[in-house]
């Protein structure tokens, strides 16, 4: 699958309780994961990302620097592998974008 026909991951404002620092990933309209700000993560590393689980795949999280960091370790993570093949299911390169909170 090339790069044109994969559908885009977009990062859509979700705050959650006193944390406004939130976001859902979608892909297809769908929610497939968030990137959050964790006040308590790990030292140097407080954006986390977590992608839900998915048929075939199994869940996936880590730990980044900054939003843009954690926004590629999940597309990068969410594209990496065929679920059963093991073989990469698109291009290398994946791109996240933010949705307009006017739209939403």
């Amino acid at each position: 699958m090339t790069d044109a026909q994969m559908s885009p991951l977009i990062l859509k404002r979700s705050p959650m309780g006193l944390n406004q620092e939130g976001y859902d990933v979608l892909e297809d309209s769908v929610v497939v994961g968030r990137i959050f700000l964790m006040p308590i993560g790990l030292k140097g590393r407080p954006w986390m990302w977590v992608i839900r689980d998915r048929k075939g795949r199994t869940p996936a999280h880590g730990y980044e620097a900054t939003r843009e960091q954690a926004m590629a370790a999940f597309a990068k993570s969410c594209r990496r592998t065929c679920p059963l093949s093991g073989k990469p299911d698109i291009e290398p390169t994946c791109r996240m974008t933010e949705s307009d909170p006017k739209e939403t």
